[in-house]
């Protein structure tokens, strides 16, 4: 049997370079949320990886980002919550 990735999801224009959706500030997306598509023979496995670790970076760097404007705001030491509804 042949596993293939398949279009649909959310579109390269709707991210930054951090894969964080520009519409919605702290969300992330990476490996098969993203639309695209692929041939068998570990691409997919691949490039989920690889976004994986690029949104997470986008991740780490959004929240030093959200630490810091605390800091200077003197709330370094309080609560915050990176998801609003």
């Amino acid at each position: 049997e042949e596993a293939i990735s398949c279009a649909g999801g959310v579109k390269q224009n709707a991210l930054t370079e951090s894969l964080e959706l520009k519409q919605t500030s702290g969300v992330f997306c990476c490996g098969e949320m993203l639309d695209w598509d692929a041939p068998t023979g570990g691409y997919l496995l691949t490039a989920c990886f690889a976004t994986g670790r690029a949104a997470g970076e986008g991740v780490h760097s959004f929240l030093e980002k959200q630490i810091q404007k605390m800091a200077e705001q003197g709330n370094a030491g309080g609560k915050f919550c990176v998801y609003k509804e």
